[in-house]
């Protein structure tokens, strides 16, 4: 046996495995849902950035309207 024998049957082992998954369709489902998720996640950072800047302004105007008025 050469040296390199075991190192390409783990190549052979790994391509037949790669194979299924490829073909196998519940494979597709988890990366359909990988997918989904990851744009999902992006969407919600998006959304959570822009309500932080708006948050952000409505607390301002309202310090500076509560600010405005006279205590006495």
């Amino acid at each position: 046996m050469s040296p390199g024998a075991g190192a390409s049957r783990e190549g052979i082992r790994e391509l037949k495995a790669t194979t299924a998954f490829w073909k196998d369709e519940e494979a597709f489902e988890s990366m359909e849902f990988a997918v989904i998720g990851s744009l999902f996640a992006l969407a919600v950072i998006a959304g959570m950035t822009a309500l932080r800047d708006n948050l952000q302004i409505w607390f301002q105007n309202m310090s500076t309207t509560i600010g405005a008025i006279p205590t006495s």
